[in-house]
């Protein structure tokens, strides 16, 4: 990657502003907008209110068929702005790069059924003859490229992806000591990304931000923070987090702190999902 790909920096999720301006943020925000503009594929989102929504995607990641012709027959929608194209040829290109790799067919090997381990096999095996032509495609085929497009064009599900798929993003573990650069961008786009799906209204996002103060791999470790943003998420979904997991997040925390995430999380709960 280079600077000219770097996401514009997202605004941090929080309350404040004038209410005339939070109003049309908001307007522009919802679930019907996101959906409207193509940034959000209602097939696979869970509104939950008016604006907080949940994305929920089971099953294969690109039609049957041949791999390549599927991605031209999306190649015009995503140039003309469409981000949930982008992210579906994002989709079907990480499903060729995966199709009957050695991690795929251990993961298939070690299922305890064998007519499960036999089904898996015969899947991974259709889904490398019909990713053939798009492999041989070196302009087609490298899934981080339509990853960070749809992460721009406004895709929140690519937004969430850019944080968890490394591989794509700047080629996971085997390539950050040879491109730190690379490294230090995709964490800078990161948060950019999930900031800006949390202010859309992401139930994930929030979730994500979370265990990225967590983890401190995006961000520097801050339970503080990390508390705020599973108690927004629970909030805006309580099947989020179980009461006892949060509990666990809370007991390591002073009751300073405590009160200090449970103002946070108010305020970040307004911004994204009231």
């Amino acid at each position: 990657m280079n600077s000219s790909t770097r996401a514009p920096q997202a605004e941090n999720v929080q309350g404040g502003g004038s209410s005339s301006a939070t109003t049309d943020r908001h307007a522009l925000s919802s679930y019907s907008a996101l959906i409207s503009q193509k940034k959000l594929d209602p097939k696979f989102a869970q509104p939950l209110g008016t604006r907080a929504f949940a994305i929920s995607r089971n099953g294969e990641f690109r039609p049957r068929g041949d791999a390549r012709e599927f991605i031209l027959s999306r190649l015009g929608a995503s140039d003309s702005g469409d981000s949930t194209a982008s992210y579906e040829i994002y989709l079907a290109a990480l499903d060729c790069r995966n199709a009957g790799s050695p991690g795929e067919l251990q993961s298939a090997r070690l299922l305890a059924n064998q007519s499960d381990q036999q089904s898996a096999l015969r899947s991974s095996e259709r889904r490398l003859q019909e990713c053939s032509s798009l492999l041989k495609d070196s302009n087609l085929s490298p899934p981080g490229k339509w990853l960070l497009k749809a992460a721009m064009q406004g895709s929140v599900e690519a937004m969430l992806l850019y944080a968890a798929d490394t591989e794509s993003a700047f080629g996971g573990s085997a390539s950050a000591i040879q491109n730190p650069e690379a490294v230090i961008e995709w964490k800078q786009n990161s948060v950019s990304f999930l900031n800006t799906a949390a202010s859309q209204g992401s139930v994930d996002a929030l979730v994500a931000l979370g265990r990225a103060n967590t983890n401190g791999i995006i961000v520097e470790k801050n339970p503080t923070e990390a508390y705020a943003y599973y108690l927004a998420a629970k909030k805006a979904m309580p099947s989020a987090f179980s009461d006892k997991l949060l509990g666990r997040y809370k007991n390591e925390l002073s009751p300073t702190q405590q009160q200090a995430a449970i103002s946070r999380a108010d305020a970040i709960y307004k911004g994204c999902c009231q």
